[in-house]
């Protein structure tokens, strides 16, 4: 009851700044601006009393809006459960995860989704879309978390009802018997492995089997010729023999090459999801993985992997570094201090450090290779498309309202084959290895 007469009292939207459809980093960033302001320190008494008033008010607000349950009982009652707001440019983010889930693209799917219920996390319809795609991936935890958590922010949500009662089917009985449960049958085939390895030691035929191997290895180190025995054979053959195997010897594989240089006005052909205008803050790399980790200011995270890069360009009024993906995405990778996990910095000047993997710093140890970031003649070939698209509103996963939509192009897709992409420096770059 004191909870409904705080919700009465005031309009949080208008103490922090912000209005109905805000986005959950607005809501953040709209607290710390306004909390930074007030001195509660100040000489006067009377100021300090304020500032402290102010500063109560504002708390209040942003735990109510910053909690997904509380806000969403919240905009029930201020502003009715048909009439709540919702950004356009995230209406069109959730809109592309549908259209990515009817054409069987799970993953990108859930990629959309999950930025939308991280922008409006009190919004029931979309943590209902997002356990649909959690279901059809069999994350059946991660789905029976959302449809949970939907129903506390709308105990009356019949979409989410209905939603619940079709995936029953396919959850897992919690009540069945251990046999049924996959990780209780890895454990109890160990177990036998583990009682069979016993059983074999006891009797003795494991010992005699290592032994008959054993034997062999040793006859076969026995009968493997020596590297003196080796050199007199081949001194034996014809001349053009010797040279060619001698030839085939000193050949080295180059086993990398680099990355494609593009003209600043080249731009992938079809659709191209185009996130240039985003400023990155951080950039890391996972060896592991192979796979680079690039945060923005705006919050939004992007990743790509350098080996399936199709090429690189520059902006063509900033000069960023941008990355063209094989899903013709289009990511600013701008020459930042280049993290490894751990917070390290990365040592681009190693030798052993893959450097040809990062172009945009002008540091290239691969074989032959030659200085990407110098001015290319080369421009894209007549069949690409180098002129402006025509483009629909898009957004940018994770960006905040003021950011510049994501570009995508309106051109039909019509199947086609990669078309050959601008040599630059050291050669045609195949992403799929074979240099």
């Amino acid at each position: 009851m004191l909870l409904e007469q705080a919700y009465l009292s005031h309009d949080y939207y208008e103490v922090m700044g912000l209005t109905p459809d805000a986005t959950q980093v607005e809501v953040e960033e709209a607290f710390k601006n306004h909390a930074t302001g007030l001195d509660l320190r100040h000489p006067e008494p009377s100021e300090r009393i304020q500032a402290a008033e102010r500063m109560l008010l504002l708390t209040q607000a942003f735990e109510t809006l910053s909690n997904p349950i509380q806000r969403s009982h919240y905009d029930i009652q201020m502003l009715g459960r048909q009439n709540l707001p919702v950004k356009e440019k995230v209406e069109i983010l959730f809109k592309e995860g549908i259209r990515a889930w009817r054409k069987n693209e799970t993953d990108l799917a859930l990629r959309y989704l999950k930025e939308v219920s991280h922008l409006y996390p009190h919004r029931p319809l979309y943590r209902v879309h997002l356990a649909i795609a959690y279901a059809e991936k069999d994350w059946f935890t991660f789905t029976e978390n959302e449809l949970e958590t939907a129903l506390r922010l709308d105990p009356d949500f019949k979409f989410a009802k209905e939603t619940v009662a079709k995936l029953l089917f396919k959850l897992p009985d919690k009540r069945r018997h251990w046999y049924h449960d996959k990780l209780m049958r890895q454990a109890a085939s160990m177990a036998a492995g583990f009682v069979l390895l016993g059983v074999l030691l006891a009797s003795g035929v494991l010992q005699n089997l290592t032994g008959e191997l054993w034997a062999k290895v040793a006859d076969s180190a026995k009968a493997k010729p020596k590297a003196g025995t080796q050199q007199s054979a081949e001194q034996e053959l014809p001349e053009d023999m010797r040279k060619e195997l001698a030839e085939k010897k000193a050949v080295v594989p180059v086993m990398r090459s680099k990355l494609p240089f593009f003209d600043k006005n080249y731009r992938p052909e079809g659709r191209v999801f185009d996130y240039s205008h985003l400023e990155a803050k951080e950039k890391v790399f996972y060896p592991e993985q192979s796979m680079v980790v690039v945060t923005y200011s705006d919050g939004s995270v992007l990743t790509y992997k350098p080996t399936e890069l199709t090429g690189w360009k520059k902006h063509p009024s900033s000069d960023v570094p941008i990355m063209i993906t094989a899903n013709n995405e289009m990511i600013p990778s701008p020459t930042l201090p280049l993290k490894m996990p751990g917070n390290l910095e990365a040592k681009l000047e190693d030798p052993n450090f893959p450097a040809w993997m990062f172009p945009e710093y002008g540091i290239d140890n691969a074989i032959g290779a030659t200085d990407p970031s110098a001015p290319s003649n080369t421009t894209a070939p007549a069949h690409l498309n180098t002129a402006p698209q025509p483009a629909t509103a898009g957004t940018q996963a994770g960006s905040q309202a003021d950011a510049p939509p994501v570009t995508l192009d309106t051109a039909p897709a019509t199947p086609q084959t990669a078309p050959q992409q601008p040599q630059s420096g050291g050669g045609l770059y195949n992403p799929y290895g074979g240099g």
